[in-house]
């Protein structure tokens, strides 16, 4: 320091500090004092012992009590700066009702909307993730290569995860279940006296586990248990069964279920209750209700369903060993048990726990695939809508920034600096923003109460209750407030005194006006939505009315009992008293709920075969379901079980070049001769995702079908007609099975299965687009009105020189129009590259037609031109004399 001149800024510097920490009269007190000591220090010890003097001499007032008392006063100022904040944002929400109004509304919708889509996307995202070795269990799924592509099954043989279990060292975890997918199956209550004294009727939820299930998943934390019974042995005999604590209360309401016997239909016969569980979580992909042994279905159909590969295999994955060298294991166990051929084509993987809800390829046992994309998409329709939520916040506050220019004004001319007046419009866009996230829970809470089955979320666990809802709440309440109050913030607070007071301002972004790319923004979002609804909506449509290769309607599908006589006095029964076409003891030619095998197949002359499904059928299958025989012959009665009929994709696959040349050719299965005794046309036996599988008709004569098919006369189309049919047949198998009750689906509904979650996403499009279409003209509706109430003398002028009022119509909307335009020839690009990669997902898909493009911009245009016509119809209706009388 080589003068007191040049260090007269550090002096400054901290005698500033000093200030703002002090009490005024403290400071006034000792200010003097310290300067005097620092120019004695300056002379006496130099300049930089001077400077360490006055640091020392600053920091020894800082006592305690003066900064408590500071502190406190520091507080005590910001508290009332924040009130005065907040009063004033409380006072200008009250002023402004219509203001107010449509931001909230818009605010509301849109925050809504999105803790829906959270909570749908969380809900998704949890199914099976509360095991303990959730991250190490794997599912053992089947790759074959047919044809040159893949095909993809769930399910393995049976005696693939014994050989695993005793060839793999420290394999000790792993489980085998086979999930029965009824019709609908009977339970008869059975008392001491083997007599039954209830029944009940149930349509799914049965499953064949092995004990070691509950080694693999044990349902941590989710507050499952067994409430009765001995995990370890309650599944161990062929005639066990535990039931959930939901099925415990219906059957056994008022006694101990625990060794009671049950009768379950369809060839069960008795089973003892052996434990009671909890209900399992409904965010799992494991929907049991009933468990019965795995040793039960060994003892009953092993000789028949051994190769079968229906069975699915989970196992935790060994600490010690990684996933690609278990995968090695099985594919040397796989070679070393199978041929050459099967080997080759087919392949072993390990699926992780956490794709089994969302791999549509492989499916699970609820039926329901949720693909991560999907998700995705939900996700980008949740963040869309709480930007045109913003989009619409600052399209209204710049607007109605010129109506308070000149309060901006005085502000600033009695001394508000820039930053107390973004603070106070930051303050109000909290408040709104703060209200309508409250309201706004409130209401995604009630939509998911009462819209479960659209929305796929669990209301187990209420929003309102729920932490992390409100955390997120939190966080999109200050950030929709950041984003939707900084720019407004900014734009008012660099106003010019003069040019506010005198109402001269605009708002403006590059040279554009920042509203109009707001505008365009919103409603290219919005279009680009309501454009995929209408490819969803069609593609729904497609899935309806497309030819499937057989005939769907007026079909029944009734589970029996197999392995029994009565089957043909129930056929000749329902005949003579039901107004029915046609009867089949068979499967269903699709649908979840049709049992089917696979069969490999092949040709005498050749050394590999393909892999096939197999379906059992009677000679009435084809004219059931009206299938169309291309070449050969429809089965006789009393054909032997030689011959085959084989679809058209089959005949091709076996290189055949008309199905006319497959015809009394013969086939290899399992090292036997059979004969293709007919070619059905092409017939989809899975969904229309999937390309046509290759198909397989056998004809049985044992009794051993499962369901009965029954097509309604085609006179039987109306409601009453088919009640009076549907008790006819329920009168003929009461006749027939009095002990059994009548259970059975429609055909066409079971097909519905295949496409609930397309069905489900194209009614959430629907409620989305809409809630865009509001939102979107809520923003335009406001947007015009102070666009109006700006332009009220320069209509009213152009009133009295004779404008019309489809002038002034023009006038006000013409810009907005422009607007919806341009968003639409952004959209329309946009939209078509998103949807057709969405329809390639499907095997089979309708096309984007020149109307699926043009209908929605029309649309959206004129619910627009709605939301502009009002509010300028209003202006140009009013008296120009009413507006130009003070001028």
């Amino acid at each position: 320091m080589p003068d007191k001149q040049s260090h007269r800024g550090f002096v400054t510097r901290w005698l500033r500090f000093l200030r703002r920490f002090c009490p005024s009269d403290l400071y006034e007190g000792i200010e003097g004092d310290l300067l005097e000591q620092f120019e004695t220090d300056l002379e006496s010890v130099g300049p930089k012992r001077a400077g360490w003097r006055l640091k020392w001499n600053v920091l020894r007032f800082f006592r305690p009590r003066i900064l408590m008392r500071n502190s406190f006063s520091s507080y005590l100022n910001k508290t009332g700066m924040l009130r005065n904040y907040l009063t004033t944002a409380f006072r200008r929400t009250i002023k402004n009702p219509g203001y107010t109004s449509i931001n909230l509304l818009g605010l509301v919708i849109g925050i809504a909307s999105s803790l829906i889509i959270v909570s749908i996307i969380r809900f998704e995202l949890s199914f099976d993730k509360f095991h303990t070795d959730a991250d190490r269990i794997y599912r053992i799924v089947t790759v074959s290569q047919v044809d040159g592509h893949e095909e993809y099954q769930s399910g393995v043989a049976s005696p693939l995860p014994k050989a695993l279990q005793s060839q793999v060292p420290g394999l000790d975890k792993i489980t085998t279940m086979l999930y029965w997918p009824l019709v609908g199956v009977q339970v008869d209550i059975i008392d001491k006296e083997s007599k039954s004294v209830n029944r009940f009727t149930e349509k799914d939820g049965f499953v064949l586990l092995e004990p070691s299930f509950f080694d693999v998943f044990d349902f941590a934390d989710t507050g499952f248990k067994w409430i009765e019974g001995n995990p370890k042995t309650a599944l161990v005999g062929p005639n066990s069964i535990v039931i959930t604590r939901s099925l415990a209360e219906k059957y056994f309401p008022e006694s101990d279920p625990l060794s009671k016997t049950l009768h379950i239909g369809s060839g069960w016969g008795d089973k003892q209750v052996t434990g009671v569980i909890e209900d399992l979580p409904a965010n799992s992909d494991f929907p049991f209700k009933a468990i019965l042994s795995y040793s039960s279905f060994m003892s009953l159909f092993e000789p028949d369903w051994k190769l079968v590969g229906e069975n699915q295999c989970y196992l935790t994955l060994p600490a010690s060993m990684t996933r690609e060298e278990l995968e090695n294991q099985i594919g040397r166990i796989h070679r070393d048990n199978v041929s050459k051929d099967i080997s080759t084509s087919r392949k072993y993987k390990l699926q992780p726990l956490s794709e089994v809800h969302q791999d549509s390829r492989f499916g699970n046992y609820n039926r329901r695939v949720v693909s991560r994309e999907r998700l995705l998409m939900l996700g980008a329709i949740g963040f869309f809508l709480l930007l045109v939520v913003c989009v619409n916040y600052v399209n209204l506050a710049t607007a109605q920034s010129s109506q308070r220019s000149k309060e901006v004004g005085i502000r600033k001319v009695l001394g508000s600096d820039k930053w107390s007046l973004r603070a106070q419009v930051m303050t109000e866009s909290f408040l709104i923003v703060a209200i309508a996230g409250v309201i706004g829970l409130v209401v995604a809470q009630l939509a998911i109460v009462n819209f479960q089955d659209l929305l796929n979320a669990t209301a187990e666990t209420s929003l309102l209750t729920d932490f992390f809802t409100w955390i997120l709440l939190l966080a999109i309440v200050i950030v929709v407030s950041l984003l939707a109050g900084i720019y407004p913030a900014y734009i008012i607070s660099v106003f010019n005194p003069l040019q506010a007071i005198k109402s001269n301002i605009s708002t403006t972004l590059g040279g554009f006006r920042l509203r109009q790319l707001l505008v365009v923004f919103q409603f290219t979002i919005t279009q680009v939505l309501v454009i995929g609804t209408f490819v969803v909506v069609k593609q729904m449509n497609y899935f309806q009315t497309k030819d499937l290769g057989y005939n769907s309607q007026s079909i029944l599908n009734i589970s029996i009992p197999f392995g029994e006589e009565r089957q043909k006095r129930f056929a000749s029964k329902v005949q003579e008293v039901a107004p029915i076409e046609n009867i089949s003891f068979s499967g269903t030619p699709a649908g979840y709920y049709r049992t089917k095998f696979n069969l490999r197949i092949k040709r005498p002359e050749w050394t590999s075969s393909i892999e096939v499904e197999n379906q059992w059928v009677d000679s009435s299958y084809l004219g059931l379901y009206d299938m169309k025989l291309v070449a050969g012959r429809n089965f006789f009665p009393q054909d032997s079980l030689k011959g085959f009929i084989i679809n058209e994709t089959l005949a091709s696959a076996l290189d055949f070049a008309s199905p006319e040349e497959a015809i009394g050719r013969p086939i290899v299965i399992n090292n036997r001769r059979y004969t293709i005794i007919g070619v059905v046309h092409d017939f989809h036996s899975q969904s229309l995702k999937e390309e046509v599988d290759k198909v397989a008709l056998s004809q049985r004569h044992d009794n051993r079908h499962r369901m009965v098919g029954v097509k309604l006369s085609q006179g039987v189309n109306s409601t009453d007609a088919i009640t009076h049919a549907l008790a006819s047949i329920e009168t003929a198998w009461s006749d027939v099975y009095p002990e059994l009750a009548f259970d059975f689906r429609f055909f066409d509904e079971s097909l519905q299965a295949y496409y609930e979650e397309e069905l489900r996403l194209s009614k959430l499009f629907q409620i989305f687009s809409i809630v865009f279409i509001v939102i979107g003209c809520l923003g335009l509706y406001g947007l015009i009105s102070f666009v109006v109430n700006r332009k009220m003398k320069e209509v009213a002028v152009r009133k009295v020189f004779g404008a019309t009022v489809a002038n002034i119509l023009v006038l006000i909307g013409r810009d907005y129009v422009k607007l919806v335009v341009i968003a639409f020839s952004i959209a329309v690009p946009t939209a078509y590259n998103l949807m057709q990669n969405w329809l390639n997902s499907f095997a089979y898909h309708t096309d984007i037609s020149w109307w699926v493009l043009l209908l929605p911009g029309v649309m959206v245009l004129l619910v627009a031109m709605l939301a502009v016509s009002g509010q300028s119809l209003k202006a140009a209706s009013v008296n120009p004399s009413r507006i130009l009388k003070d001028e």
